[in-house]
């Protein structure tokens, strides 16, 4: 018989309601109660996926960073295999983060439960293997689906652009890259991360130093009032938001030292162009010495996510990616050329002026009748240099990119609305422009409104002409075209 916590699932699904009402007014999670005490089975099965975990806890987002809650728990007849939720809890709020839960496979063997994670190699052949006592075809599709969904996140980029950290012309270590984990694991969360340090002093200590952005972005996230030398995570960071990026990544900076964030850079959504100083690298969180953790990642819900391969563009060797000698000659495949120090050419930058614009094409308030609307306009910026144009619509009330990076200083596009279903009257258009050290247009430069009035669906066909016995057909085009009327 299936042996369900029947209590720890209607606490979920009560939970899950809750959460639902809440993320629609921007709440961020519900205090969540004390687990009930589990029956000995339950408390078996909680140890297996607990020792799992704890083997697990460095190459794993969720572990990392949240405490872990198991509920939901199923088992066969036979008691042969089971099945669990893993789902996460904010260790500062107490509240359960939204999003869904982890499956945990097990199976009993000779030495008691085995637990296989979401994160091991053969967790999907283990779920196709479960009896559809336990999980039914469709729960099975759906857990498939939502494994191969964050799988691809891995295999994102690489993405470039960016400098080194800190200031242009001043050589820093590499302590490591792919090696966060040895050997290298291309699925765990730090797989492309990187760690920079400054050489020792004469107290033989390597001490902090000022970094500055990689890439420009907005604040997304910034958390500066964890004392220096606290080991405790996560401590000081900011994450730039990078929405020239598809997907939208976010840059992290890590261990940062006490309140050397920046006062104005402590707002979310604050303009930071390349090159702009954020802060003082330190040993904050777990850190075994003063150093910057550097990494990209697209997860918007958390400072830290899953890192994306990127490229330097002031780094000369794999293409833009930084190896130790170690590595390189370790795992060449990764990379075969390594240097034990970087020279950044990220300069500092007092460019705070985001570019400037219009659109000349089509005129403001114009009626357009057409398919296929032509769009002219130009772009331009004094300082750093144009990076990127894009054409901006507002439908539906909301604006939408419907254009490539356009990248020139005049511009033509041809937008195809039928390929937006866009309703019949107003439209709005603008352009969305970034400079090479990211500063971005947050005014809507080119606006004007404008009125659709084309339908994109075709006209129906008007009906064939059906003469009786006693009555002939007559087209008013030749070949049997046109209107029929028949007599």
């Amino acid at each position: 018989m299936r042996n369900r916590i029947f209590i720890g699932a209607l606490i979920y699904i009560v939970l899950l309601t809750f959460l639902s009402f809440n993320n629609s007014y921007g709440h961020q999670g519900l205090f969540i109660p004390p687990e009930p005490t589990p029956s000995p089975i339950n408390q078996e099965i909680k140890l297996a996926i607990r020792s799992e975990i704890k083997k697990q806890s460095s190459n794993v987002i969720g572990y990392l960073i949240y405490n872990v809650q198991i509920d939901h728990i199923i088992t066969s007849d036979d008691l042969s295999k089971a099945i669990a939720w893993i789902t996460y809890i904010d260790p500062q709020s107490k509240t359960l983060v939204n999003g869904e839960p982890g499956l945990a496979i097990l199976r009993q063997t000779s030495n008691g439960w085995t637990a296989i994670l979401p994160s091991d190699q053969e967790w999907l052949s283990a779920l196709q293997q479960i009896p559809d006592e336990l999980l039914s075809p469709d729960e099975k599709q759906t857990w498939i689906s939502m494994y191969a969904e964050s799988t691809n996140a891995s295999t994102l980029g690489p993405f470039g652009g960016y400098l080194l950290p800190w200031e242009g012309g001043k050589s820093l270590y590499l302590t490591r890259s792919i090696t966060h984990y040895n050997p290298p694991n291309p699925n765990g969360s730090m797989h492309y991360a990187f760690d920079f340090a400054a050489a020792h002093d004469s107290s033989g200590t390597s001490p902090m130093f000022e970094i500055y952005a990689s890439k420009g972005g907005r604040v997304k996230y910034a958390r500066w009032w964890q004392i220096n030398g606290d080991e405790h995570s996560p401590g000081n960071y900011i994450v730039l938001e990078d929405t020239t990026t598809s997907p939208t990544t976010y840059q992290l900076y890590l261990h940062l030292a006490k309140d050397s964030i920046p006062v104005e850079l402590r707002v979310p959504g604050t303009n930071v162009v390349q090159g702009e100083y954020l802060g003082l690298a330190d040993d904050t969180g777990y850190s075994t010495g003063n150093h910057l953790h550097f990494h990209v990642h697209t997860n918007p819900d958390s400072y830290w996510g899953n890192s994306v391969d990127i490229t330097f563009d002031d780094v000369p060797i794999n293409g833009g990616r930084p190896r130790t000698l170690y590595e390189a000659q370790h795992y060449p495949e990764y990379g075969s050329e390594g240097q034990s120090t970087y020279v950044s050419g990220n300069q500092i930058t007092s460019d705070k002026t985001p570019p400037t614009g219009d659109i000349f094409t089509p005129e403001i308030g114009q009626m357009i009748s057409s398919q296929i609307w032509h769009i002219e306009g130009w772009a331009t910026d004094d300082d750093s240099g144009l990076g990127s144009v894009q054409i901006i619509a507002r439908y539906n009330g909301l604006w939408h990119t419907i254009s490539p990076n356009l990248n020139s200083n005049l511009f033509t596009y041809d937008w195809n609305i039928c390929d937006s279903d866009i309703p019949d009257g107003s439209v709005s258009l603008a352009l969305r422009l970034v400079d090479n050290k990211g500063n971005t247009t947050t005014d809507y430069p080119g606006l004007r409104h404008l009125f659709k009035q084309y339908s994109c669906t075709p006209e129906p066909n008007p009906p064939a002409c059906h003469p009786s016995a006693n009555q002939v057909a007559i087209y008013s085009m030749s070949n049997f075209q046109g209107d029929c009327i028949p007599l």
